[in-house]
């Protein structure tokens, strides 16, 4: 089915699009997710996936922070280099 996100977290109603919200804040820990929401972890089955979102979302910041850097460079913002 399109639009519908999967559950992360069936305990607390966690689907992936909440999760991924709530990484993009920069939270450190899977805990923390569930704080972001004002609840507490369960059993814990959803740790391994909630962990690898958060660091998904950190490679992505650090993929915008990088671009946001290169693209105050003089040589970039001149054209030294072009890409072909």
């Amino acid at each position: 089915m399109f639009g519908v996100a999967m559950f992360i977290c069936n305990c607390r109603g966690l689907n992936e699009q909440k999760v991924k919200e709530a990484a993009c804040t920069g939270v450190k820990k899977w805990q923390d997710i569930h704080s972001y929401y004002g609840t507490e972890p369960s059993c814990g089955k959803c740790s391994e996936e909630i962990r690898q979102i958060i660091s998904e979302q950190k490679d992505v910041q650090v993929g915008k922070n990088l671009f946001a850097r290169l693209s105050q460079c003089d040589w970039i913002r001149n054209g030294i280099l072009k890409s072909k």
